[in-house]
């Protein structure tokens, strides 16, 4: 292919194919180059891309990020409500799995089960304070933290902490797992 026109390049300069090309004279027969990026020499295929520690990090950051709206008006629903037992245990099960989402949203290369011990530790540690008097008198002062420090201690609620962990291990797990089934199905295809 050639240009219309002079080359605008002067006496000295090397000549290319024509003037709107920066390929030089001898690669004038050969087909213009892809646009595609080339992979670097030793870099990973795709398929090991998306498996890399980012993207992985990266999508359960995004899966933790759209999990927590959800989770909160869950608890949120429990809290108001519900009554009784139920409502106290489900409202239990629902601050565990909110931490265990927060703690992946901190932390998305930990490891599921470090994310649900630390939840787990987490929930036990705000539990433990409640025996103290701080959370009261912090809720009299600013009443939505009662919301998230409570004010009295239940051993119950030590349960449903753990149930909430392992229940939300349980589903990042099984969400794990689809999710790599579906890159799989879809890399063979």
């Amino acid at each position: 292919m050639r240009c219309a026109g002079p080359s605008p390049s002067g006496p000295g300069w090397p000549q290319p194919c024509c003037w709107c090309s920066p390929r030089p004279a001898s690669c004038c027969a050969s087909p213009a180059p892809s646009l595609a990026p080339e992979p670097l020499a030793g870099s990973a295929p795709l398929s090991e891309q998306l498996r890399s520690p980012a993207a992985t990090a990266h999508r359960r950051r995004l899966g933790a990020v759209a999990c927590v709206l959800p989770v909160i008006a869950l608890g949120l629903g429990a809290r108001f409500l519900g009554s009784g037992l139920a409502a106290d245990l489900s409202g239990g099960v629902i601050y565990a799995v909110l931490i265990y989402v927060l703690a992946t949203l901190l932390r998305p290369r930990a490891g599921q089960a470090a994310n649900a011990v630390a939840a787990l530790v987490f929930c036990v540690l705000i539990e433990l304070l409640q025996l103290t008097a701080f959370p009261t008198s912090l809720a009299a002062v600013f009443p939505p933290v009662r919301l998230v420090l409570g004010t009295t201690f239940v051993p119950l609620d030590l349960l449903a902490y753990a149930i909430g962990s392992a229940l939300a291990l349980g589903l990042d797990l099984l969400a794990g797992g689809l999710l790599r089934a579906r890159r799989a199905r879809t890399a063979t295809d």
